[in-house]
């Protein structure tokens, strides 16, 4: 029997393809959270693999990650062209959906939903996420959540008397969160500093937003890196994840910042987001009245990280995530239309 070949189509622009140690150090959480690891189950499989914007041979099954918005309009025809031969050939084709750009006027609405008239099956990486799909997508998708990707921290208590260190970090499309938080919640008791750790875009977001700082008010401003969120987790006091639940780009995002505050042993105040609901007992409603005081002492939520630590985060271990990634191509589905026999 031919071995069997499973590629994934993503965002690479650079010339050479990926390797998997390539994936592994990207800044994008969909590479480094997913595709890393559902390419590593497959490999465990004995499956061969290939990653980039060039489908290669005739593989067995192609994943679809992020496309990305560089010169989308090129590139959407030339992945749904691949996807169609490929298609064509009796390949499989999986997309994996985190980001739900079927739902509003995005520039990379037109790609997907003209892939919904190729792809056999979706992947997302939460429950909301599946539920918003369905609404254009009538086959039921599976649900994978994203690679908690650091080792677990005891919690630990704030112990500067008058002074709080909040930590927030993500990507630059959720800095206009941070700012509304600070510019119109943000009202501190105490001598507050928050540390900043965002992409290249988000650093000159922040730095361009008109904040007034008070006295009482410092922010700092990093490159992210998980080198430099473990060492500001250090200094903190507690994590920071404002969103908004109204916007339809935020509300069915995965629950991976999240997660990694918690692992951080950070108190975690954040918008009760949907894929955030199972953990309200565990963390603080950013946006409830009380944030101010939270803030002044979040040690009074500290030991709700030690249950949510060992409540929650075995779920999300790679061990665990590349069985879920190994049913996908090992799934009755799957084996009913194998191309490759």
């Amino acid at each position: 029997m031919q071995t069997q070949h499973s590629h994934w189509l993503i965002d690479w622009p650079e010339k050479n393809p990926p390797t998997l140690d390539d994936l592994a150090q990207s800044n994008l959480a969909s590479i480094r959270l997913r595709t890393v690891v559902a390419q590593r189950s497959i490999l465990r499989q004995g499956w061969q693999i290939s990653q980039g914007e060039k489908i290669y041979a005739k593989p067995t099954v192609v994943f679809i990650g992020k496309i990305g918005g560089r010169n989308i309009e090129q590139r959407t025809i030339y992945w749904l062209q691949q996807l169609e031969a490929a298609k064509a050939s009796g390949c499989r084709i999986i997309m994996d959906y985190t980001d739900h750009h079927l739902g509003y006027d995005s520039p990379l609405k037109p790609f997907y939903a003209q892939l919904l008239k190729i792809i056999d099956r979706a992947v997302c990486s939460s429950d909301s996420m599946a539920l918003l799909l369905k609404k254009h997508f009538q086959i039921d998708s599976s649900v994978i959540p994203d690679l908690l990707e650091i080792e677990p921290r005891i919690p630990k208590k704030k112990k500067t008397v008058g002074q709080t260190t909040a930590l927030w970090f993500g990507h630059s499309t959720n800095i206009v969160y941070l700012i509304e938080f600070i510019k119109h919640k943000l009202k501190p008791k105490n001598k507050t500093r928050i540390i900043v750790l965002t992409n290249e875009v988000g650093i000159s977001q922040i730095r361009k937003a008109e904040i007034n700082l008070s006295a009482n008010l410092r922010i700092e401003i990093g490159l992210w890196s998980i080198k430099n969120m473990l060492g500001a987790a250090m200094e903190s006091d507690a994590c920071i994840i404002p969103s908004n639940t109204n916007d339809i780009r935020k509300m069915a995002v995965s629950n991976n910042r999240l997660i990694t505050a918690i692992a951080l042993g950070l108190p975690v105040a954040a918008t009760m987001l949907s894929s955030y609901r199972e953990f309200s007992s565990y963390i603080y409603n950013i946006d409830s009245e009380g944030i101010n005081d939270f803030l002044a002492n979040p040690n009074i939520t500290v030991h709700r990280i030690v249950e949510a630590q060992n409540t929650f985060l075995p779920r999300y271990r790679e061990t665990n995530l590349m069985k879920e990634w190994a049913k996908q191509i090992n799934s009755e589905y799957l084996n009913e239309h194998q191309p490759f026999n």
